[in-house]
């Protein structure tokens, strides 16, 4: 491993919303490694476990005659046995395998509450630094969903409840911890798990601006199933899970003490002193008849499940359909809206262009009209040009005349003079112009 490389261990009960947390750790980038259990019914969105670590808890739980719904305490000595030694080396070479390179990673398996003892060994030899993040929710909703998953009743669902956390609290004891509760995962997620992270000195690698939107979506109240089940102190047990509980709930919110689960450690020792040995007892015998019953009522709950998921599925793709065609109608109608728009717009605008083209052919026939008028004028213009040029030449010629005539008359008497006084006459003149006819 990393010598930078930091690790966390998410504890708490089945159906305690362990796999909420783990599944919004790794959308704030924390790795979980790449071998997951897969989702199923009764956990739609994931479990978010590392299928090599619960398959090595699952068999030393066999190894050991336990089982995980078995509120029994490990055998004596479980940790010294074989099987102990065998499950350590697994879970080194498997920590090594899919963390070494993870700068913080997280590992969630509800049985890891049981078997705390044994990963402080295993971390130790790593030399990696672990935070522990133990996860609470009230015993009776744990005990109602385990009913209705497992078949089981709620005595043993609040039992199994106080073994996995008591022995999560006594098994992380010196370690850096803390408490998380599902009601704040499901209702404030970003702000309960930065405050979980920062109590245990850790900060999640998405950058805080963008952890709303890496969860968004993901953890959802809708998912808190059987809220408030079961009341709270119905039995001893189910008093002190309830009590137990407030503790823890109480450390989450910054308010409460670990040394308050000393007492009540000690009051669940004590209970178990006076029905450890009946349960004991009819441990062998009841337990393998329970785990048939048990795997039995977790595949009807699976197909449940599975059926319920189809069922949603089925009305979120109707809701779905009748939203396109609520759409689809709501677009008919607009598109409607507009052709008659784009109808009347054309309407207008053919009524415009015959106006205009009534307008423009009126005008062209006036100006035909002053054309042609024009053309008359200017042939009337032509002729009276033309009946004036001849006019103004037969008045030349006329002038000419008169001219030629006046000149005639008018040298006469100085010829005359001229011969009287013996001077040569000028020269002839030519014939006297003719009298104007």
């Amino acid at each position: 491993m990393t010598t930078r490389s930091q690790g966390i261990v998410v504890a708490g009960m089945h159906r305690s919303g362990t796999s909420a947390l783990s599944g919004a750790l790794s959308r704030l980038g924390i790795a979980l490694g790449d071998s997951l259990v897969p989702a199923a019914g009764d956990n739609p969105k994931g479990y978010f476990e590392h299928a090599g670590v619960v398959a090595v808890h699952e068999q030393l739980f066999r190894e050991l005659g336990r089982w995980w719904y078995d509120p029994r305490e490990l055998p004596a000595g479980w940790l010294e046995s074989p099987a102990a030694r065998r499950a350590e080396e697994a879970l080194v070479s498997l920590l090594r395998a899919d963390f070494s390179g993870a700068a913080l990673w997280a590992v969630k398996d509800p049985r890891t509450c049981r078997f705390l003892p044994l990963w402080r060994r295993v971390l130790a030899r790593l030399a990696v630094p672990v935070s522990v993040l133990v996860v609470m929710r009230p015993p009776g909703e744990v005990a109602a969903s385990l009913a209705a998953r497992n078949g089981f009743g709620p005595e043993l669902g609040e039992l199994l409840w106080l073994r996995h956390v008591l022995d999560a609290v006594r098994g992380s004891a010196g370690m850096p911890r803390t408490v998380i509760v599902y009601e704040d995962i499901v209702r404030e997620p970003v702000a309960a798990i930065d405050a979980a992270l920062q109590r245990v000195g850790l900060q999640a690698p998405v950058p805080a601006a963008e952890r709303a939107s890496a969860l968004a979506g993901f953890v959802e109240a809708s998912y808190q199933h059987h809220a408030s089940a079961a009341p709270a102190g119905a039995t001893p047990v189910a008093g002190l899970a309830q009590r137990v509980y407030e503790a823890g709930r109480a450390l989450a919110r910054g308010q409460g003490r670990w040394e308050e689960f000393d007492a009540l450690d000690a009051e669940f020792q004590a209970q178990w002193r006076a029905v450890g040995p009946f349960v004991q007892a009819m441990g062998d015998a009841v337990f393998p008849d329970l785990e048939a019953r048990a795997r039995l009522a977790e595949e009807i709950h699976a197909a449940r499940s599975e059926l319920a998921a189809q069922v949603r599925w089925g009305k979120e793709m109707l809701a779905q359909r009748e939203a396109m065609s609520e759409q689809q109608q709501a677009l008919n109608a607009a598109l409607a809206h507009q052709r008659d728009q784009l109808e009347a717009a054309l309407s207008n605008a053919r009524s415009d262009l015959a106006a205009q083209v009534r307008w423009a052919e009126q005008t062209l026939e006036q100006h035909r009209e002053v054309v042609a008028e024009a053309h008359r004028q200017s042939a009337a213009d032509r002729e009276r040009i033309a009946d004036l040029q001849a006019r103004l030449q037969l008045a030349e010629q006329r002038i000419s005349r008169l001219l030629a005539s006046f000149s005639w008359r008018a040298t006469a008497p100085l010829r005359a003079l001229g011969r009287a006084l013996g001077r040569r006459p000028a020269a002839a003149t030519p014939n006297p112009p003719e009298k104007d006819q």
